[in-house]
């Protein structure tokens, strides 16, 4: 048995290494303590949420009425085709809560603003970078994947969520037709890209030259005879490790007899970020004593892979020829390696309440790996996250220990907890888990109301003159012997009992209280508070994927990538990585109130009517309030038609100088009244021209003039009644030359 091994100690400077027995032992030691802590009692309470949240129990008939079939055949309690409804409380409201939250997560105001003076002046970059990332990067996925988050966050217990943040790289195989001299350039292409200058003897000079030299001897020995096939695939195969040995030998073969081959060449087929919605104890598996994320000892991430998927990986991630092979089995061997073997089985409960494993037979085609990530100091004290990736099954790791080596210094993505309750992480309750027992009593009710309702309807009958036997059943039209002689008749059930019309009530008060929702009997103003505190939570722990999201962009956004960033303009705001570099701080906002165009249009009248009217110095300035106006109301209408102050007022002095330009000729232009001008931005243009040429006016004819003059009295007047006097009414100056 290898000896226990430290996995908080690198014993060494850190960075890739070789896993060692005892490193694999200790990594596979901590998923059997987690699936401990599981079999405990925490797959129990998921289940049983699980289970509360979609109605699902023993005995259960899909019209939603008890049958004997659907209960061993025994007779069902109190009758036979009695109501057995599916009350779907729990997930009533963790979708309302989901809809609420991923609402706010796409309409929130998103706002960088740099920590430095050049920091500063590249905020608005970032910004136009977050937003490009999501809609053209992520696009669909975002929003799929912030669905699922909430999903699991709310939904679940424990209730905890986790999004993923990564920067993907993914690569396929095409076959191109290459000569000698155009392979060898391909891996001395490749080559020079592995250098890096790290580790190395040799000057990157020194590296680049002994590599063009390797590509040259190659070339050489190809037209040499005394050299075999044998000895030239072997080469070829370091060259190029993702080649099958039969492939090297056959393209060994062809460049001598033809001249060129036919090549398998990798091609990237993705380098860009990546988001995953994962969910506790099925994506993700943490200790049960964790208790801030990004502090945690370690944590996994297991992942269902195709063969396809194990073989792309065994190219792209660099995974050793033997794990795979054992994990997928031999090629040309009937070894199915370790198809449904699963590391973290998934349960299932089954109707008598069993907690039991899926079996293999449900992940068919399917190959189960795990990434472990964990802290680790190295010898100088220096902590670093790492990962490896393995299968409790196999004794060898898929590739070396390595480190993480995103800029930002945190483990990859971010955990979000529904509530707070203890330091704890998995210390926070689902909704399914809260409104279990609530849930249970309205299906009483519904049931019990059902049953009474058919019994009224349809209900049995007394018969007189047979004796009575056997046991009694109630049902409707049952017949209920009667010993006295007579005529039958129908039995009257006991009437529904009225005061259960207060119990509902006052079920639906706590419930509706409890999970701050619109109604008579709740407070406005405790549903405000839920609804803020819901939404500053959600935006606060979304804050955290969106700063990992830029610091990724930062590290490694390609620059024909940010090229594609324009402004309203079509023009590139970002040409170069460089550009984006920085510190920022980040943070989104989003008032539920503003779902409501009332709202809105409310505080608008109130900032024009009131704040602007008093505001006699001129301290409050209205483009970031129309902007924000704008974004509440509705961010896309926002991103196409807000444009920087700047562009607004350039378009404003240039529409007005074309004004001018009509004066002089004798052309009186409109007069907008409706406050969709800047009035004293264009009456300023007039004053600045005279400024600059005092006998620019002087030339104008008598018409023209008394059409400036009339022009500018109605931009005065404007600027005020849009100003200064914006509650009075709206009057401006009359036409020089008159109407018509």
């Amino acid at each position: 048995m290898p000896d226990k091994a430290d996995l908080e100690r690198t014993g060494d400077e850190g960075g890739s290494a070789p896993v060692s027995d005892p490193i694999l032992a200790e990594l596979k030691s901590e998923v059997s303590a987690i699936l401990g802590d599981l079999e405990r009692g925490i797959y129990t309470s998921g289940v049983d949420a699980e289970n509360t949240r979609f109605c699902i129990w023993e005995g259960q008939s899909s019209d939603g009425r008890k049958h004997a079939e659907d209960n061993n055949d025994e007779p069902p309690t109190p009758f036979e085709g009695a109501c057995d409804q599916r009350v779907r409380l729990a997930d009533m409201l963790t979708n309302e809560d989901v809809m609420l939250c991923v609402v706010s997560a796409l309409r929130a105001q998103v706002m960088v603003t740099g920590v430095g003076g050049e920091d500063t002046g590249r905020a608005g970059k970032m910004t136009q970078l977050l937003r490009w990332i999501k809609a053209n990067e992520l696009g669909f996925d975002w929003l799929k994947h912030l669905i699922m988050l909430a999903q699991y966050v709310f939904g679940d217990s424990p209730a905890v969520g986790f999004m993923g943040v990564y920067w993907r790289r993914e690569t396929a195989l095409e076959y191109r037709r290459l000569t000698a001299e155009e392979l060898m350039g391909l891996y001395v292409q490749g080559a020079l890209e592995l250098y890096a200058g790290a580790e190395a003897e040799l000057t990157e000079a020194e590296y680049a030259e002994q590599v063009r030299r390797a590509a040259e001897d190659f070339q050489n020995a190809l037209l040499d005879e005394e050299w075999g096939e044998a000895p030239l695939a072997e080469i070829l195969l370091e060259y190029f490790p993702h080649l099958k040995r039969p492939r090297a030998r056959k393209a060994i073969r062809s460049l001598r007899q033809d001249g060129y081959t036919e090549f398998p060449v990798p091609y990237e087929t993705r380098n860009g970020p990546e988001v995953c919605a994962k969910r506790l104890f099925e994506d993700w598996f943490v200790p049960a004593n964790t208790l801030d994320f990004q502090k945690a000892r370690m944590y996994f991430e297991p992942e269902w892979l195709s063969k396809a998927d194990v073989l792309e990986k065994q190219i792209s991630e660099g995974w050793s020829r033997e794990f795979v092979e054992e994990l997928i089995g031999k090629e040309g061997e009937n070894d199915r390696g370790k198809e449904g073997v699963a590391v973290f089985p998934a349960y299932k409960k089954l109707e008598d309440g069993t907690i039991t494993e899926r079996n293999e037979a449900d992940y068919r085609g399917l190959y189960q790996v795990v990434r472990a990530y964990f802290r680790a100091a190295n010898t100088d004290g220096v902590p670093g996250r790492y990962y490896i990736t393995f299968h409790s099954d196999i004794n060898t790791a898929a590739h070396e220990r390595r480190l993480v080596d995103y800029a930002h210094g945190k483990y990859p993505g971010h955990a979000v907890q529904r509530e707070v309750l203890t330091k704890y992480l998995l210390d926070s309750r689902g909704l399914p888990e809260l409104m279990g027992p609530h849930q249970d009593m309205l299906k009483l009710f519904v049931d019990t109301y059902g049953d009474n309702a058919q019994l009224n309807g349809v209900p049995p009958i007394i018969t007189r003159g047979r004796r009575t036997e056997g046991e009694l059943y109630i049902a409707p039209l049952v017949e209920l012997q009667s010993k006295r002689e007579g005529d039958y008749k129908w039995l009257q059930p006991p009437p529904y009992p009225a005061t259960i019309d207060k119990m509902l009530s006052e079920l639906w008060r706590q419930i509706n209280q409890y999970a701050g929702r619109e109604a008579d009997d709740v407070p406005p103003g405790l549903v405000q508070l839920h609804r803020q505190f819901k939404v500053l939570w959600w935006l606060g722990n979304l804050r955290e994927v969106d700063r990992q999201l830029l610091q990724l962009c930062q590290q490694y956004m390609p620059e024909e990538k940010l090229a594609r960033i324009t402004n309203a303009a079509g023009e590139p705001i970002i040409r170069t990585r460089e550009e984006i570099q920085g510190q920022f701080d980040l943070m989104l906002t989003f008032d539920p109130q503003d779902l409501d165009p009332e709202y809105l249009k409310n505080v608008g009248e109130i900032v024009r009517d009131i704040f602007l009217a008093i505001d006699t110095q001129k301290t409050i300035e209205t483009a970031p309030v129309v902007q924000s106006l704008m974004w509440r109301l509705s961010p896309h209408l926002a991103q196409s038609a807000i444009v920087d102050v700047d562009r607004a007022q350039t378009r404003e002095m240039d529409d007005e100088l074309e004004n001018f330009i009509k004066i002089a000729a004798g052309v009186e232009p409109p007069m907008a009244d409706d406050g969709s001008q800047n009035y004293r931005l264009r009456l300023q243009m007039y004053q600045d021209l005279q400024q600059r040429n005092p006998m620019i006016y002087d030339k104008l004819t008598e018409d023209s003039r008394a059409i400036l003059e009339a022009r500018i009295q109605h931009l005065d007047s404007m600027a005020q009644q849009y100003g200064e006097n914006v509650q009075i009414g709206r009057q401006g100056a009359r036409k020089a030359l008159g109407e018509g």
